[in-house]
Parts: C-alpha cells; structure tokens; sequence
C-alpha cells in the first residue's frame, strides 16, 4: 500500500515535542545515506510537518521538497502547496496544486486539491486588483500637476468687423429704401393736396411697408456696424486670452477678455 503523506494539524502541546524528536530523526535520515529512501523521506516528512505546526513555514518547506525529492510522491507535493499556502506564496502554492491534480486527479485529497486551486485563484486575483490599484495611485502622485492650455477664440476680431460691415450694409440698405419711400411720396399728387381719391390714399398707404422696412433695416443695421466696429477695435487692441484648466469634475476657464 502507499505511503500516506498528506498533513494533518496538531495540537499545540504536542509542538515542542515533535520538533525535537522529529528534528533529530531528520537529523539521523542526513547522516545515513544508505538508509532505505522510503525511511528517509518520511523522516523528512515527519520533519516538514512539525516544522509546519509550529509555524516554521521556511523550513517546512525545505523538508517537504528533501522529501519528495527522494520518494516523488503526489501527495507531498499537495504538502507542498498547503504549505506555500501558508507561507502567502499563493501562486507557487497553486503550481503545487495543480502539479498534483495533474499527477493524481483523482486522489485522496484531489477535491481539496480544486478547492485550493479556486481560493488561491480568488486571492491571485485580488493581490492583481490590489496591486493595480497602487500603482495607479503611485502614477497619479508622480505625475505633474496638470499645465493650462491655452486658447485664443479663432479669428474673433474679422468676426467683429464683418457683422460691422454686414450692418454698415443693411443701414446702408435702409437709407436707400427709405430714400426711394421720400421721393416717391413727394411726386404723389397727395403731398400737395388735401383731396386724394381713394385710388391715390391706397398709393400713399401701399408706400408705408416699405417705410417700415427702411426704417427697420437702418435701426438693426446701425446697431450691428456700431457693435461690430466698437468690438473689433477693442479685440484689436486686447487680444483675449482663456486658459483651460482640467478640474476633477470638469473644465475651469479663466483668462481676460
């Protein structure tokens, strides 16, 4: 029958005692190399063990691989990665793991084995978030703080002076329609006489919407070449600059205009 290796705890008073004795068996099993193997490696086993009880994880470990360097049995490398486990050497404990569901998937301890496969998966997996997380908080403390960039509004003045010229036009236009509106009511036999027929009071009435007109396009036209012309002198002399700072929730803009 084969050799039953797989760990099992112990109490505390029983700790002290076993890692004399087994130590020196351990002790015995180096100092007699023609020992059956077999003898040697449960001696180091028993060894690994008392080591593992009593929280010595590093020398646990070197038992448990003396051990199964000599008799490679797939149940000590299930010790292995319990103890690895142990230790917080969670990704060599899950090689172990695995190397044994490999060699003996359907092992004493195989479904234990799957067991520790998924829970130190679980924790490989946080230890990367974790780990993630501080270096994106180590990148952020490095990085230098955010510089403003700045932007100017494209062309701001030309868009001034052109609604200043677009209104001088339409001032322009007006005049020239309230002009014709003068002119022809002065040739209107109305002007000059108080009696109109009411084919001649409907010529004078048809006159007043193109009045209106004129006086409308010299009203918004005058206001726009007043406006567009102040605006490019001004932007002409003041050239607006806007810095654009990135904020956590946003954009700030601050700059002279």
């Amino acid at each position: 029958m084969a050799p039953q290796f797989v760990h099992r705890s112990v109490g505390y008073a029983s700790k002290i005692g076993m890692i004399l004795s087994l130590a020196l068996i351990a002790n015995l099993a180096y100092a007699a190399p023609s020992a059956d193997p077999k003898t040697k490696a449960k001696a180091h086993y028993l060894a690994g063990r008392a080591f593992f009880d009593a929280g010595d994880h590093a020398r646990a470990i070197t038992e448990y691989e003396a051990a199964y360097e000599i008799a490679p049995h797939p149940e000590m490398l299930f010790n292995l990665a319990q103890v690895h486990r142990a230790a917080g050497h969670n990704r060599k404990a899950l090689e172990y793991y695995l190397q044994y569901l490999k060699e003996s998937p359907d092992g004493r301890v195989a479904d234990r084995a799957r067991d520790g496969v998924d829970q130190v998966t679980a924790i490989i997996a946080q230890e990367k978030e974790a780990a993630d997380r501080d270096e994106a908080a180590r990148r952020a403390a490095a990085a230098p703080p955010p510089k403003p960039v700045e932007w100017q509004p494209p062309r701001s003045r030309w868009v001034a002076l052109g609604v200043g010229v677009g209104g001088l036009a339409l001032a322009i236009t007006g005049g020239a329609l309230l002009g014709v509106v003068a002119h022809d009511y002065k040739q209107h036999p109305c002007a000059n006489t108080s009696t109109c027929s009411p084919a001649e009071e409907k010529q004078v009435v048809d006159l007043r919407p193109k009045a209106y007109a004129g006086y409308a396009l010299t009203a918004i036209g005058g206001a726009a070449a007043v406006g567009g012309f102040i605006a490019f002198i001004v932007l002409t002399k003041v050239h607006p600059r806007v810095a654009v700072l990135p904020m956590a929730n946003g954009f700030s803009v601050a700059g002279a205009f």
